[in-house]
């Protein structure tokens, strides 16, 4: 681990659903904490190990580069996730 910060861009949205990309610069060697709403559920995600579907997750490189993201079912809750790095 090292200093990162991370950055969240809201995607594509449907009507139960929504993607977010974070972009994580200043280290290859990153944890990213996410932090769902309430009601929120993971659907997806790509360029990242995520662990976790409700509450905070966390992702992890997997390789892919320091861009990934995660596909949010809203369940009402239409806030984009925060998300912290470390």
């Amino acid at each position: 681990t090292g200093s990162c910060t991370v950055t969240a861009t809201r995607g594509d949205e449907w009507d139960d659903r929504f993607n977010v990309t974070y972009a994580v610069s200043g280290s290859s060697d990153w944890t990213v904490s996410i932090n769902l709403g309430s009601g929120q559920s993971l659907q997806n995600s790509w360029n990242a190990t995520i662990t976790g579907t409700t509450g905070t997750l966390t992702a992890r490189p997997n390789g892919s580069g320091n861009n990934f993201g995660i596909t949010v079912y809203k369940n009402g809750n239409t806030t984009t996730p925060s998300a912290t790095c470390a």
